[in-house]
């Protein structure tokens, strides 16, 4: 009854009260289940091609190095022209881009030459949207519900991360990556369509860059030379990513491909990402 409570003060007085920041919350989780069915057609389609773990892994590649390059420009973009003009503007072209998927994967069609730059323009999507995303949250809500906010946004964001692996299993085992990349389309438009429909709370008169704002950015650079424990975590970092990246995005793909289906891979996935929400929660 407690729970039960809290939930229902939340919608009249927290942050679900507030309309725009419900869109935002359901276009993230439907995004996100979205992402998910990508990340399991993806590999499906290139595996069943023959294309062979190699290829996967490059194509894999041709998303994440322009991803990571991306994201400094989508900070620098959300400052200039706005969070919300930016996540929609990713969100659009990133539907475009999973049609032109849908096509490819409908045509049986598994090469570098045509799913790498797909893959690449995804990736340098993801890289724009994201900054916008962790910032548009203080020009949503008043500060007393960013904390509630964040909170609820990032369980709906871990939710979809659950409900989209297991989808993507059942689709492509049932049907193939056709229809699990019509599904991340779709989840594109509605996000789109529901950053269209947010509206921002106005910024306080004369409100602008924090002082200082300039000198973040050298300021961070000087402290990572400085520090090396700062150090020593980065290298760390990027040591794990890097294997336990090319461990699950190419070499369970692969394995499960061969010996469990579709589905079979859809689930380890969904354990896997539950692992990681109850670790993190």
């Amino acid at each position: 009854m407690r729970r039960s409570g809290r939930i229902a003060a939340a919608f009249r007085s927290g942050p679900l009260s507030d309309g725009s920041f419900r869109l935002l919350a359901c276009g993230q989780f439907t995004s996100t289940v979205g992402d998910y069915c990508y990340a399991v057609a993806l590999p499906w389609l290139v595996l069943s091609a023959h294309g062979g773990a190699i290829l996967l892994g490059t194509v894999l590649a041709c998303y994440g190095l322009p991803r990571a390059a991306a994201i400094p420009v989508g900070g620098v973009l959300a400052d200039k022209v706005g969070t919300r003009t930016v996540m929609l503007g990713a969100d659009a072209a990133r539907c475009v881009l999973v049609v032109g998927l849908v096509v490819l994967a409908a045509g049986h069609v598994a090469s570098l030459g045509l799913l790498g730059p797909v893959a690449a323009l995804l990736g340098a999507g993801e890289g724009l949207f994201i900054p916008a995303s962790f910032s548009i949250m203080p020009s949503l809500l008043e500060p007393e519900h960013l904390a509630a906010g964040n909170a609820v946004n990032s369980a709906a964001v871990q939710a979809g991360s659950v409900a989209g692996p297991v989808l993507g299993g059942l689709l492509v085992a049932a049907a193939g990556p056709t229809p699990a990349f019509a599904v991340d389309a779709a989840s594109f438009a509605v996000s789109a369509l529901s950053m269209a429909l947010i509206r921002l709370r106005p910024s306080p008169a004369g409100a602008g860059a924090p002082a200082g704002h300039g000198r973040a950015e050298g300021g961070l650079w000087s402290l990572l030379r400085r520090e090396r424990p700062l150090q020593i975590i980065v290298v760390v970092v990027i040591a794990a990513n890097l294997a336990f990246g090319g461990t699950f995005e190419v070499a369970l793909p692969a394995l499960a491909h061969a010996r469990f289906g579709a589905d079979g891979y859809g689930r380890s996935e969904e354990r896997r990402v539950g692992k990681e929400c109850r670790s993190r929660w």
